[in-house]
């Protein structure tokens, strides 16, 4: 799907992953566009499928004594839909992404304890197809750097398509 994005596009893209609840007055403001010109790009950026949506972040370590871990998954790729669809399901997991690279699926969860982290990696390694289960023990919160993000090339890329 071909977009055309210019950089008003870019900042109110920004402002939104900063701040999904940031008003559409201060969105204008910065763009120096009216509210019901914002208004109308973003309600196209969703119908053109660059805004899929948005949610709500928090912090899992307010339920008391929980941690978070990171959940690395290698499985045999005939298996892996079936494994995702059990990882996605699985209690705990706040989020299931597939990849290539050092695994396969990267799962994210929230622990209430070391008893709790060992059943759920154990169930997780009894499913047939898995090869390999590497946990990593998160020690900060997770956070999305969303400032990082260089938008400057939106146009150029969305031109080339």
């Amino acid at each position: 799907m071909k977009s055309e994005l210019d950089e008003i596009d870019a900042k109110i893209i920004k402002a939104l992953l900063m701040d999904a609840r940031t008003s559409l007055k201060d969105i204008a403001e910065d763009c120096g566009l009216s509210s019901n010109a914002i208004h109308k790009r973003i309600h196209n950026l969703k119908v053109s499928g660059v805004i899929a949506g948005s949610s709500t972040l928090f912090n899992p370590n307010i339920f008391g004594d929980r941690f978070t871990v990171g959940m690395e998954i290698t499985v045999y790729n005939e298996l892996k839909n079936d494994i995702v669809k059990f990882v996605r399901e699985y209690p705990d997991v706040l989020m299931c992404i597939e990849g290539i690279g050092v695994c396969d699926i990267f799962a994210i969860l929230s622990v209430s304890g070391v008893n709790e982290l060992d059943r759920a990696k154990e169930a997780i390694k009894r499913r047939s197809g898995v090869r390999k289960v590497a946990t990593i023990i998160m020690i900060d919160n997770i956070q999305f750097l969303f400032e990082n993000l260089d938008l400057s090339e939106i146009k150029r890329r969305t031109e080339n398509e």
